[in-house]
């Protein structure tokens, strides 16, 4: 019996050290200070930082030190509320051997300021336009729980945590299914039938280059994230 237990302790042990993080660096232990204005433009495998406000001074984003436990962490601060597309910070993913299936993104998330809101989407990095409109497409990977039907005040794409406790690390976990895409960050409610739930291909674009995004998008908040991971499901 010992023998059993033993052996089961191994392969557990084994499954989770084999568990491959999507996520470089993040434990922030090196720099970033990599500012682009457009993902397009991000090296994969780095942390960068957008701060596409016409007041670059309104949103602050930088590392900074989180004390003994978390080292470097990345912090950003508000001023005003800010678009989900205009200001954030995140890594480019580009691979070839990315497998469809549920994707958890966890990290630590710590509120300095009352009921601060941490918030997450991925999203594919080069897009194509759409012929009617002659306007981008939007594609995001599903969150894996999203009924558009039942939630329709929420987003499909985005998911959003309020840290409830100030100056205190909070764990955040999200599931993501990435066979499936979704075309508006907006909730149903908001979209109507224009929001699109598709399955994926094995050789759609996302699955090769995509990028994560963490951000505090509410007024006068400011949040500090370490520990980030995105770890395929099983693994």
């Amino acid at each position: 019996m010992k023998k059993q237990l033993f052996l089961l302790a191994a392969i557990a042990t084994s499954l989770a050290a084999g568990a491959q993080n999507l996520i470089q660096n993040g434990d922030f232990n090196k720099s970033v200070d990599v500012v682009v204005t457009n993902v397009n433009k991000a090296v994969p495998g780095e942390w960068f930082i957008v701060n596409n406000e016409p007041d670059k001074n309104a949103t602050q984003i930088e590392l900074v030190d989180g004390g003994e436990a978390h080292q470097g962490v990345m912090q950003m601060k508000t001023t005003t509320s800010v678009p989900w597309y205009r200001v954030f910070f995140g890594q480019r993913i580009q691979q070839t051997t990315i497998e469809p299936g549920v994707y958890t993104l966890s990290f630590d998330a710590k509120g300095l300021s009352k009921d601060a809101v941490v918030s997450v989407y991925i999203k594919q990095t080069v897009e194509e336009k759409d012929p009617a409109s002659n306007k981008f497409r939007n594609t995001f990977f599903v969150r894996k729980q999203y009924d558009p039907d039942k939630q329709l005040t929420h987003s499909g794409a985005s998911f959003s945590q309020t840290l409830k406790k100030v100056d205190t690390w909070t764990p955040v976990t999200v599931d993501y299914d990435f066979g499936r895409i979704i075309n508006n960050i907006s909730s149903k409610k908001s979209v109507g039938d224009g929001l699109q739930i598709t399955e994926l291909s094995a050789n759609a674009p996302i699955l090769s280059d995509f990028f994560v995004v963490i951000q505090g998008i509410a007024a006068n908040q400011t949040i500090q994230v370490d520990n980030v991971k995105l770890i395929k499901k099983g693994n």
